[in-house]
């Protein structure tokens, strides 16, 4: 139960720092250099961003789980969104 718990809370900070864009102006300002194009792969992905934290957070299962689901999530939102698109085009 502890660990659905922490998946859970991976996929959540995950979701909340791939969307929140202060995080990437405050990247961009950073000079170019392997540690802003560590962060732009780590923040751009909600899926990377996923795996790496929860293998932070919990090990390499909690992060490897929390990947899978967070691609799950990620097709059925882009699913609802191209079908919602189809219906407002003439």
């Amino acid at each position: 139960m502890i660990e659905l718990y922490l998946v859970m809370k991976v996929i959540g900070l995950a979701y909340v720092i791939t969307t929140f864009a202060p995080i990437t102006w405050v990247i961009e300002l950073l000079p170019d250099n392997l540690i802003k194009y560590l962060l732009v792969v780590l923040t751009g992905c909600h899926k990377c961003c996923s795996l790496w934290l929860g293998i932070v957070m919990g090990g390499i299962w909690i992060g490897v789980i929390a990947s899978i689901i967070a691609e799950i999530l990620t097709k059925i939102k882009q699913y609802y969104e191209n079908k919602h698109n189809r219906k407002n085009v003439p």
